[in-house]
């Protein structure tokens, strides 16, 4: 199969097939896999980009190649290096970024739903072995560094893994199903070590759920007038709740957030369509061109009709 890079909204933006009509957006999930069978690998260089904050109802896991990579897990953060593994759950907000720019960092990564092993909700794979994990409040997202124990056993599984669906050699499907399968086994053992440790707090948990909200609005409604007031209304939140969302999650004031959003999409739209610049502006949420193109220039260093040119 193809091999492909994540939902990455950044100065080198990578896009899958999808629609640039008037419609245009980001597809939360990235995952570009077949209904038959929902496993697809992704090999991302974030030296110059990153992975957005996203969410999607397939389960994530992935090892880091080379450099260093930030891996942001809900409210927290981890710094990983060469060899270490992380596993981000099902429906959990999640981003990856270089950490130590303009070193080299790459990551690959798998995504799969959760039926490739449980099949339908009422087998007994599902609730034996897929459903503890899926509902683990202590297995949220996961880190194992290189050294650590169950990191040799888990990043030779999701390397075998990537291969195979990579490859896709004879038979791969029901080597992947099985490599998947023994992953989970390997899950649920540290799912019932760490059953008592202390959990993400409930407050954490709000902030999140109420940021993904905030998100999905964003990503709907970037081309249009958008206030702080807007926000704090669509989640039913203060406007102060609003900006703490986003300073403790993302690090960035929503506002902040915003102009970048339209921007990366604009940058989208000036590598894969024929608009011109000032109708991509207008579509992006730019009512004035002339500040469209001097925000443009502030974030990629170059004007928008340069960035198409060299694009």
């Amino acid at each position: 199969m193809a091999i492909s890079k994540c939902v990455s909204l950044s100065a080198v933006n990578h896009l899958w097939e999808n629609d640039l009509g008037s419609d245009f957006r980001i597809d939360e999930t990235g995952c570009n896999s077949t209904p038959g069978f929902p496993v697809a690998v992704y090999l991302d260089d974030v030296t110059t980009s990153y992975v957005n904050w996203h969410w999607h109802d397939e389960i994530e896991a992935g090892f880091v190649l080379e450099g260093s990579v930030v891996v942001g897990s809900g409210t927290s953060k981890a710094t990983l290096t060469s060899g270490d593994v992380f596993f981000v759950n099902s429906g959990v907000l999640h981003s990856m970024q270089n950490a130590s720019s303009p070193s080299h960092a790459v990551f690959k990564s798998i995504t799969f739903n959760g039926s490739v092993i449980g099949g339908e909700q009422h087998s007994i794979f599902w609730q034996k072995y897929l459903k503890p994990i899926l509902y683990a409040a202590n297995l949220r997202s996961l880190i194992l560094p290189a050294g650590s124990e169950y990191n040799t056993a888990v990043l030779s599984m999701l390397s075998d893994i990537w291969e195979l669906v990579a490859r896709e050699s004879t038979h791969y499907e029901v080597l992947v199903r099985n490599g998947l399968s023994n992953l989970f086994l390997i899950l649920l053992e540290i799912q019932e070590h760490t059953a008592d440790e202390k959990l993400q707090n409930t407050y954490s948990l709000r902030q999140e759920n109420r940021l993904q909200h905030l998100l999905e609005y964003i990503h709907a409604h970037y081309g249009e007038h958008i206030t702080l007031d807007d926000l704090a209304s669509t989640a039913a939140i203060s406007k102060t709740e609003v900006m703490r969302c986003f300073k403790s999650v993302i690090g960035k004031s929503p506002m902040r957030y915003l102009m970048e959003y339209r921007l990366q999409q604009a940058a989208n739209l000036l590598l894969h369509t024929e608009r011109t610049v000032q109708k991509i502006g207008e579509c992006c949420g730019f009512e004035d061109s002339s500040y469209f193109t001097k925000t443009f220039r502030a974030m990629y260093q170059v004007t928008p009709t340069e960035y198409r040119r060299k694009g």
